[in-house]
């Protein structure tokens, strides 16, 4: 298969996990053509955090593994940090009362802020809401905390990666409603998982992320090519691959564009612009 050394690759949401593979699977990413990688944080704990010293600990924990990737290959690695919003959920079936898991994300929160403003990490995220079914009063308090993350990343002027339910135009609409309400930029909000809604007058102006299946990745290009790639990499020694493996985006990147299915202009269109509008990043250094 030929390969393009021209063009970058971004893997835009890949985790790693301390009982995981860490730099292997990003030296994996990286032997299948793959140039940048996001890594988003992730829960590693049964009992999530709660106190901001639990947060940061757990945060630097993602902080030091994209580190050492990124020092161990050639491979440009950006970091995400954010209370991941089942968070609220699980810190419920731990024991506290909804204010007090209330409280213990917000600290999620606070501690994110800090990181990203003092430039350890370009994004905030995952944050949203559950993607499962909550009582009214839990998916009314996530709500209402999802939209105090979007007003964080805005005074922050990062970008907010979302988890959520699986997104609709209805959805979609009603969250780049939300974005405006919190003074952030929509193309800076990242659906994460998002279904291949590639359509602005569908998609509100969010920047969606596309799961590099092929029938995704297929039916996206179909309405256009304004958006990001990811495989969702869990990095999970239980889930090994889950939920695509770690050489996906450039395998599926290289893929397309062999078979002409990718353009060169929608190649770059979606691993150099895009990421540039939705993260700021240059990935052609």
């Amino acid at each position: 298969m030929s390969r393009n050394p021209k063009l970058p690759i971004l893997d835009d949401h890949f985790h790693l996990d301390p009982r995981g593979e860490g730099t292997q699977a990003v030296k994996a990413f990286q032997r299948a053509g793959g140039t940048h990688l996001i890594i988003v944080h992730k829960p590693y704990q049964e009992t999530p955090p709660r106190t901001e010293k639990e947060h940061e600990d757990a945060m630097r924990t993602t902080l030091r593994m994209a580190r050492e990737a990124d020092e161990a290959t050639d491979v440009t690695v950006h970091t995400a940090v954010g209370p991941h919003p089942a968070e609220l959920t699980t810190n419920l079936q731990a024991g506290l009362t909804l204010d007090e898991a209330k409280e213990a994300y917000r600290n999620g929160l606070e501690v994110a802020r800090r990181l990203i403003m003092d430039h350890e990490a370009i994004a905030l995220g995952e944050i949203g809401r559950p993607h499962y079914e909550v009582p009214e009063e839990v998916w009314d308090a996530s709500n209402m905390l999802f939209l105090e993350a979007l007003e964080i990343a805005a005074d922050a002027d990062t970008t907010a990666i979302l988890h959520t339910e699986t997104a609709t135009p209805e959805t979609m609409e009603t969250w780049a409603g939300w974005a405006d309400e919190a003074g952030l930029s929509r193309q800076r909000v990242v659906n994460h998982f998002s279904p291949p809604i590639v359509d602005e007058d569908k998609n509100h102006g969010l920047t969606p992320s596309i799961l590099a299946s092929k029938d995704s990745l297929r039916e996206a290009l179909e309405e256009g090519d304004r958006f990001l790639m990811e495989t969702d990499y869990m990095d999970d020694p239980e889930r090994p691959g889950a939920v695509l493996g770690p050489k996906l985006v450039p395998r599926r990147t290289l893929q397309f564009h062999e078979a002409q299915a990718l353009s060169e202009d929608a190649w770059a269109r979606i691993h150099i612009q895009t990421p540039q509008e939705a993260y700021g990043i240059d990935t052609n250094t």
